[in-house]
């Protein structure tokens, strides 16, 4: 391997994890957009408008936020756990979650699937807030207490933990 190609193998998830973030983040901001056009008096006149731009909003904000949100969540993990840089429970409970919010995907298809989107969105969110609060505080590293075992658990741990906040809500 050609260190060019070492290099832009090292970039790829600080690039993935770049484009994903801005097309979570335009993908939610175009469906809250939608959302607030709804509200218009031309919009409302017409049910077929109505219809299809409540579709194309749940679209954007629903499955495809939650999928770049995993791709973001995803890729940011691989790299921690490349670098060592955050504990293996986080890191695994981050591919755990970005597994799940790819499944969100296939609630494009399949109704029953549709429990994937809060599940695979709540479980980013805990997984990025988790990781702020130990980069912030200082706790990076790798962890040495627990092994396998303990980031089997804790990836198991954020996906329960997301769909309890699904329910409640």
């Amino acid at each position: 391997m050609s260190s060019g190609d070492q290099m832009s193998a090292r970039c790829l998830p600080a690039e993935v994890t770049l484009g994903a973030g801005a097309l979570a983040a335009a993908f939610l901001t175009v469906s809250a957009l939608l959302g607030g056009a709804l509200g218009a008096a031309q919009i409302t006149d017409s049910p077929a408008t109505v219809g299809a731009l409540r579709q194309l909003s749940f679209l954007l904000g629903g499955a495809g936020h939650t999928a770049f949100l995993g791709m973001l969540v995803g890729a940011a993990s691989l790299a921690a756990l490349r670098a060592d840089a955050l504990p293996r429970w986080l890191t695994t409970a981050g591919l755990v979650s970005a597994t799940a919010s790819m499944l969100s995907l296939l609630s494009l298809v399949f109704a029953p699937t549709l429990l994937f989107i809060p599940v695979g969105c709540f479980s980013a969110l805990l997984v990025i807030a988790a990781a702020s609060v130990l980069l912030a505080t200082g706790r990076t590293g790798p962890d040495r207490v627990g092994g396998v075992g303990a980031s089997v658990a804790g990836g198991v741990g954020v996906i329960i933990l997301a769909f309890a906040i699904t329910i409640v809500i």
